[in-house]
């Protein structure tokens, strides 16, 4: 996992190439998770493809250190569809 946070990560860490990144790894090792994200960015998600195999973006919320705060990743993203066909291209 190289990213999962409420925003899309920029090339540089998807790239990992710092003091403790990820860089030794290929990028078919790779996976990046985006929450709280009410639409998809068709070009953060291909600089994500360049970067990581495995990819999910949901709109469900989360909120950080916030106790009973709900799992964004525990029900299928309202953006599955779209956000695989963007990936087949």
């Amino acid at each position: 996992m190289v990213h999962e946070n409420e925003f899309y990560p920029d090339e540089k860490t998807l790239q990992g190439d710092y003091f403790g990144g990820h860089a030794d790894y290929p990028p078919y090792r790779r996976a990046s998770l985006v929450h709280s994200m009410k639409t998809l960015d068709e070009q953060q998600l291909q600089v994500m493809a360049r970067h990581t195999r495995w990819i999910y973006v949901t709109e469900d919320m989360y909120k950080a250190n916030t106790p009973g705060a709900d799992n964004p990743w525990d029900s299928l993203s309202g953006h599955t569809e779209t956000l695989l066909e963007l990936l087949d291209r």
